[in-house]
């Protein structure tokens, strides 16, 4: 549903609006109609609506007399848009940090270390596995095949046939 507006005029209080709708093209898209509602909602960004004075509906058909174009009068204000001022960025003070002394250490005296022992590591023993049987699956049933519809007895709904009929036992009575 494409909208347009075509035309707005707000003369003191008034605010006058022509809205066109486009029609639609093809069978399958709904069919919409814009209304009073419809119209507030989308004038609502810039205004406040406060009433309505004149109301229409436009549609994107013309079935049924159906109009594309329409004009609303409502009773409303200007919004002030708000701007939002970025705050103004303050500089960053990063902390003076004393370098730390560290209190002076007598050497430590390592102890003797023995030379490093390899552990021994045992050889692994690779296990074959044996290769899994699968199990056959069983074939599946065939789909029967699909049988055309059955013809309806003569004692069905449909007209010509009751009264081909009802025709065929008044000649054979007669």
């Amino acid at each position: 549903m494409a909208i347009k507006i075509l035309e707005k005029q707000l003369k003191g209080g008034l605010l006058s609006v022509r809205i066109e709708i486009s029609l639609r093209r093809y069978c399958s898209e709904p069919i919409e109609f814009f209304s009073d509602l419809d119209a507030i909602d989308l004038l609502s960004d810039d205004y406040q609506i406060l009433s309505v004075v004149k109301s229409n509906n436009i549609s994107n058909t013309k079935r049924g007399g159906g109009k594309q174009t329409g004009i609303w009068q409502f009773t409303a204000k200007a919004v002030r848009k708000q701007t939002t001022r970025k705050p103004k960025a303050k500089p960053k003070v990063e902390p003076k940090v004393e370098p730390k002394q560290e209190p002076k250490q007598e050497p430590k005296q390592e102890p003797k270390q023995e030379p490093k022992q390899e552990p021994k590591v045992e050889p692994k023993v690779e296990e074959k596995q044996e290769p899994q049987k699968s199990e056959p699956t069983p074939p599946t049933p065939p789909t029967p095949p699909i049988q055309p519809p059955q013809k309806k007895d003569s004692t069905s709904s449909n007209f010509r046939a009751r009264i081909s009929s009802i025709s065929k036992k008044n000649k054979k009575e007669d």
